[in-house]
């Protein structure tokens, strides 16, 4: 038996889209250098039978990040 009273359904949403761009730079002979920035954006939303926004958040957010490589030896 339910009880109404101490009962809910409730519905979340998340889409998650992201978008990514690199690029490689050669330094010197043994050193190279690859840099990229990420671009996240989140869409959320929850809601319930009585209350349809319980939560509505649209964001997003910039991740950027370097790599260094270094040859050791020449083979």
């Amino acid at each position: 038996m339910v009880d109404k009273d101490f009962t809910s359904n409730y519905n979340l949403n998340e889409s998650i889209f992201a978008g990514y761009a690199s690029f490689n730079i050669k330094l010197d002979k043994k050193t190279s250098s690859k840099a990229g920035l990420r671009y996240e954006y989140t869409n959320s939303g929850l809601g319930s039978e009585t209350k349809k926004n319980i939560v509505d958040r649209h964001y997003g957010n910039w991740f950027p990040s370097i790599f260094i490589s270094q040859l050791i030896n020449d083979k």
